[in-house]
């Protein structure tokens, strides 16, 4: 409605021919429930057209979930770090759990970053802590000398660099291996 600067009327009116985000569908087509007095009429089948609904409770009619053998899966599918919020998330959300599990895999975790962080990225001169989950002894301290694509990732990445720095006696790292853009970024580990 707001990005084709459209009225409420005019979404009604168009229903059958706008495009409308698939968790928007979902809702209407009754995955998450019925709301209370029931869906708005023409518009559901105007977006919905031949799409399947659900009446009444949404997993009443699924098959009992197996958790364990879930858990079997996805630890064979993605180690032995697989928690009980994973399972769940799996079961629940599996293709985002899927897609945040591959984004994971590729960038670290990104729990260890503030949102503005991870979405907009450090100042230049601005200093940011990052501490490790996996090595809880180290904090980082990540001063940001130059701006350059995806900046705030290497934050994500701080599991990777404890292998591959070798610090200094005051603590500082003298030279970080295979963290090219990290010559320009300024890290103290305490």
């Amino acid at each position: 409605m707001v990005q084709n600067n459209l009225t409420r009327a005019e979404v009604e009116e168009r229903a059958d021919e706008l495009s409308f985000p698939l968790s928007v569908v979902e809702f209407l087509q009754g995955y998450v429930g019925i709301p209370h007095g029931g869906f708005p009429e023409p518009f559901r089948s105007k977006v919905l057209k031949s799409l399947p609904r659900i009446d009444g409770r949404p997993g009443a009619s699924l098959p009992p979930m197996d958790f364990k053998s879930l858990e079997e899966g996805l630890r064979a599918t993605h180690g032995d770090d697989i928690t009980p919020e994973d399972v769940m998330s799996a079961a629940m959300y599996p293709k985002v759990f899927q897609e945040f599990k591959e984004f994971t895999a590729n960038f670290g975790p990104v729990d260890c970053l503030s949102t503005r962080l991870f979405l907009d990225g450090p100042k230049i001169a601005e200093e940011f802590e990052v501490s490790n989950h996996l090595h809880h002894s180290h904090c980082f301290y990540i001063t940001n000398l130059i701006v350059f694509p995806a900046t705030a990732l290497l934050a994500c990445y701080a599991h990777n660099i404890i292998s591959n720095m070798h610090e200094s006696p005051h603590g500082h790292v003298n030279e970080v291996k295979n963290f090219p853009l990290l010559k320009k970024v300024h890290v103290i580990v305490k």
